[in-house]
């Protein structure tokens, strides 16, 4: 979802959460509302309370009220962006005019090949932008799972015998 309403990845929009991006807590939470109880928004949420901050309350109580509704065209850039990222995986692509005769055939989302291929370059360069602003922010993520994510299981206790590494 966060990538067809707001060209945005995840893990972009929790680091701008988790330092203290109201904007990037809202689209959150428009996201998923199980966002109003993880640590990457609740210090933006806490805050904004203790505060009394009434505009990003309001904003807040609509963002969980906002139901995304996808459209053809948001389906068809939810795909791209999969198609994209098998792309970048090392996939061979067809061709555009084989891309857009299979996602719009009767041209009703774009009116020809042409405005079909602006609309793909466009797609593929947010794609790309998207990435490599996550990527700039790896070392943000990295710390963030350090600090806060805890390991799903405990590692098993050596058998009888074996020395623990």
């Amino acid at each position: 979802m966060a990538l067809a309403f707001h060209d945005a990845h995840p893990l972009t929009l929790i680091v701008r959460a988790w330092s203290g991006d109201k904007e990037a807590v809202l689209e959150l939470v428009r996201i998923d509302r199980l966002f109003l109880q993880d640590s990457s928004t609740a210090a933006v949420i806490r805050t904004a309370a203790l505060r009394s901050d009434q505009p990003f309350m309001r904003q807040l109580a609509l963002a969980q009220k906002d139901e995304p509704r996808l459209r053809r065209r948001d389906l068809i850039h939810i795909y791209l962006n999969v198609f994209f990222f098998l792309e970048f995986s090392g996939q061979k692509p067809p061709l555009i005019a084989e891309l857009h005769r299979l996602l719009d055939p009767a041209g009703n989302i774009f009116p020809g090949l042409y405005a079909f291929e602006r609309d793909f370059e466009r797609r593929r360069k947010r794609f790309v932008e998207m990435f490599e602003e996550m990527d700039s922010q790896l070392p943000a993520i990295g710390a963030f799972y350090r600090t806060y994510a805890k390991p799903a299981t405990k590692p098993a206790p050596p058998c009888h015998g074996q020395k623990s590494p």
